[in-house]
């Protein structure tokens, strides 16, 4: 049976013995070990691969051969994890989530003794680096696991959110799995679960009603930027045929009121295209409000597609409606050119000709 190494003097000369800085942690590491041996337990085992490495970090550079002895320490107790269960080998990164671990944790501590947000998003971002940065086969990343589940839950605690308790959930589901069947925390973090799905499915109902009436919402937008879409069609036709009068007017009158029928067209229709646009941005919010239900999100998004087209056709109705006006008054500036002279006088749109001069044409041979 294979046995714990002794402790061995390897300090250089005239130094401070390292005992002076890893005593405790080496000396407990050993025990552990020992009793490892004899009991079989893994988590002695865990315990003095963590005082070991605890051990390694006070050892001062300049000690090399302490540190080398303390890194054989390490790698012949991994070395039994893989031999015995072949699940974990020693990484320098699963050191760093260890340590990213701590942080997290103790961020998530003095969280919950004070409730300032920055230590939340600090522990929450160090847990979650943590938990990535682990590999199943890490010892303890199901306590990693289990810590950003309750960060994300103090999230959720401040929100209301359900995105932040669909975390805190996936974040306890994968440390369950991860927790071995005699863990003395198992059972507790089952019950957690089952009261957190609860929570879920209270949470889902309330959200599915209010996507249904957000999906409602967007279809009714879409209803009224269709109706805006069909104001705006009306009057963009009512703008062209009142440029075509004033095109085709024979006096100035009938142009000036064709005239005025195209402008009212045209404003018209950029009131409709204005109306368009809006309903569909009411769409558009709607359809954002109703992601907890797949079927209403589909439904809300259809709608609101459908509402930002007919708001464009809108906008290029109310753009041919201008376009008519403008025509109607170059027809209106042009009349002179398309009624002929006597009518403008007529009209008296042109002066009369001077009556002192005689029309009438000169006799040849007088």
């Amino acid at each position: 049976m294979e046995k714990p190494r002794k402790r061995v003097d390897t300090c250089p000369p005239g130094s401070v013995p390292c005992d002076e800085w890893v005593g405790e942690y080496l000396d407990h590491g050993i025990m552990l070990e020992k009793r490892y041996y004899a009991e079989h337990n893994r988590k002695d085992l865990e315990g003095a691969v963590f005082d070991y490495q605890e051990a390694l970090k006070l050892i001062p550079p300049i000690h090399d051969a302490c540190r080398k002895d303390m890194h054989r320490r390490i790698e012949e107790a991994l070395g039994i994890f893989s031999r015995r269960e072949a699940k974990f080998t020693y990484d320098p990164d699963q050191e760093k989530a260890l340590r990213l671990y701590k942080l997290g944790d103790a961020f998530l501590t003095r969280f919950e003794r004070t409730g300032t947000p920055k230590d939340l998003d600090k522990a929450t971002s160090n847990l979650q680096k943590a938990a990535e940065l682990a590999t199943d086969a890490h010892p303890d990343k199901h306590a990693f696991l289990n810590r950003l589940a309750g960060a994300h839950f103090g999230h959720f605690n401040r929100s209301q959110k359900s995105g932040d308790l669909k975390n805190a959930i996936s974040a306890l589901q994968n440390s369950i799995k991860l927790t071995p069947d005699d863990h003395p925390d198992k059972k507790s973090r089952l019950a957690l679960l089952k009261g957190w799905e609860k929570i879920w499915e209270g949470l889902t109902a309330k959200d599915a009603g209010a996507a249904k009436a957000a999906a409602i919402a967007a279809a009714n937008a879409a209803a009224d930027t269709a109706a805006a879409r069909d104001n705006a069609i009306t009057a963009a036709a009512n703008a062209a045929i009142a440029s075509k009068k004033a095109t085709d007017a024979d006096t100035k009158s009938t142009a000036d009121a064709a005239l005025a029928a195209a402008n009212e067209a045209a404003a018209d229709a950029a009131s409709a295209a204005t109306d368009a646009t809006t309903a569909a941005k009411k769409a558009t919010e709607a359809a954002s409000k109703a992601g907890a239900n797949a079927a209403a999100k589909a439904f809300a998004d259809t709608a609101a597609d459908t509402a930002s087209k007919y708001a464009a056709d809108a906008s290029a109705d109310a753009d041919a409606a201008a376009k008519a006006a403008i025509t109607a008054q170059d027809a209106v500036n042009g009349i002179r050119i398309t009624i002929s002279p006597p009518r403008l006088v007529a009209e008296g749109v042109m002066k009369s000709p001077k009556t002192n001069v005689d029309p009438s044409p000169p006799v040849r041979g007088k």
